[in-house]
């Protein structure tokens, strides 16, 4: 049932990326959105295990990005 949860979590932020691509607006304004949204109405109705993976996930995958994206910058600052 966690893996649900936080799939969903996913799942929800993405679709409404998609959506709002798809109708050519803004895709940061609408992850904003529902990001505010969720955090209002979907952490609360999580388990207390879902609440504790979720954030365990969505750390993980934060802590990726931002090491991708760290290492993408210093390797094409000594490009040019």
């Amino acid at each position: 049932m966690v893996v649900v949860e936080c799939a969903m979590i996913f799942l929800f932020a993405y679709m409404s990326y998609v959506v709002s691509e798809l109708l050519e607006l803004s895709g940061i304004i609408a992850l904003l959105t529902c990001g505010l949204i969720m955090a209002h109405y979907t952490w609360f109705n999580l388990s207390r295990q879902g609440r504790h993976s979720s954030s365990v996930v969505f750390q993980f995958i934060s802590y990726l990005a931002e090491g991708f994206i760290f290492a993408y910058l210093g390797l094409t600052f000594f490009a040019f």
